[in-house]
């Protein structure tokens, strides 16, 4: 029996080591053994040797550290698929519904905390000079004003403009189709900045009534 309980756990050690192996193998592709160990075994501290301090120190400073990640060997899209995909976004003035939709990615599982966020919105002088759009084959201009609207992290380190008009009046209807927006993108409005232009105090007489 004595035999038999001795034969049982080394079978189990002998998979237990294997199933290691499976995940270990393909990771140290990626990661140092020290990265490895937080990974798998959730280890909350590490010695760290001098190949994982070059490591930290490489990623942290490097220019393009999304470059960087690609020439490890992590698996990400090329650079240039990224530009592709980008040049196809639909930016038309108005609500930036693409940009968006990437805001509802990226706080799909973000915590509460970090989802409370300030909308913050000013109107700027542009060159009123005349530009064509061959992508949507319109002509814009000559616009002297742009209005541009902002979300920003209120716990949190982001800004991120979300939505813009030429030489265009921003009403509370706007401002508020725009709080719906983030509240349906999984984003929580709890304030608005602005400065105290003649516009925008307009705007404000306008949500009051």
């Amino acid at each position: 029996m004595k035999g038999l309980i001795n034969k049982i756990k080394q079978v189990h050690k002998s998979n237990l080591h294997n199933e290691k192996l499976k995940y270990e193998v393909p990771l140290q592709k990626l990661f140092t053994q020290k990265q490895i160990n937080f990974i798998l075994k959730g280890a909350k501290k590490a010695i760290w040797t001098n190949k994982d301090i070059a490591r930290g120190i490489s990623l942290r400073y490097k220019n393009n550290t999304y470059e960087c990640l690609r020439n490890r060997g992590f698996p990400l899209p090329a650079t240039r698929t990224l530009q592709s995909w980008t040049s196809k976004i639909d930016l038309k003035p108005g609500i930036l519904f693409p940009v968006i939709n990437l805001l509802k990615q990226e706080f799909e599982f973000a915590e509460e905390l970090k989802r409370q966020c300030v909308i913050s919105f000013d109107e700027v002088s542009i060159d009123s000079g005349v530009e064509y759009d061959p992508k949507v084959d319109i002509i814009y201009g000559p616009k002297t004003n742009m209005n541009v609207t902002f979300v920003r992290g209120l716990f949190d380190k982001f800004k991120q403009p979300i939505a813009y008009d030429f030489d265009d009046k921003f009403t509370a209807q706007k401002f508020y189709e725009i709080i719906e927006v983030l509240e349906k993108a999984g984003l929580h409005v709890r304030a608005s900045v602005n400065d105290m232009g003649g516009k925008n105090v307009g705007l404000w007489n306008q949500a009051r009534t």
